[in-house]
């Protein structure tokens, strides 16, 4: 495990922030693209000899009116995946989820590639350079900073009797 995970580490420290190039013409937001990511990742796993393998399962659909009143399709996936040490045979794996809304047939592709990009950026804290909830009072009311590793072991609680701290 130490090697996969080295590998995942290295290819975090040379991720930098990726501002959202998309924008949503219909909702006004600006997005996080899915080909920015996985242009950036896969640069990263070919230097590292890491591959990412997953599989994906619909776990359920749903049919709902939409804004403009056309049928909308629901899809929830469930995606297993892992990332592979390609010299050593390591893996780290993981389950995400996703859901996509499409009035065709595209719900379960945006599920897929909205799970696998969320997996790239949570794994490897891919920052992009704002936060939503940044103007919001009453999360700034909840929030209590801490700022060094020591404070975090002394509020650390595990959650299991597997012995080890994540410190």
């Amino acid at each position: 495990m130490k090697n996969i995970l080295s590998k995942l580490l290295a290819i975090q420290k040379e991720i930098e922030v990726m501002p959202k190039e998309g924008f949503n013409d219909f909702n006004k937001y600006k997005y996080l693209m899915e080909a920015q990511v996985t242009i950036k990742m896969k640069e990263l796993f070919d230097k590292n000899g890491v591959l990412f393998h997953y599989q994906s399962e619909i776990t359920e659909t749903k049919d709902y009116q939409g804004n403009k009143g056309d049928t909308q399709f629901l899809v929830t996936v469930k995606i297993n995946y892992a990332f592979i040490d390609v010299e050593s045979g390591e893996k780290l794996e993981g389950v995400a989820y996703g859901q996509g809304a499409d009035k065709g047939d595209k719900g379960v592709y945006k599920a897929i590639t909205g799970a696998i990009k969320y997996i790239y950026m949570k794994t490897f804290n891919i920052p992009t350079g704002d936060d939503a909830e940044k103007d919001s009072p009453e999360i700034k009311k909840q929030i209590t900073p801490v700022t060094t590793i020591e404070k975090r072991k002394s509020t650390y609680k595990p959650t299991s009797n597997v012995g080890t701290s994540p410190f």
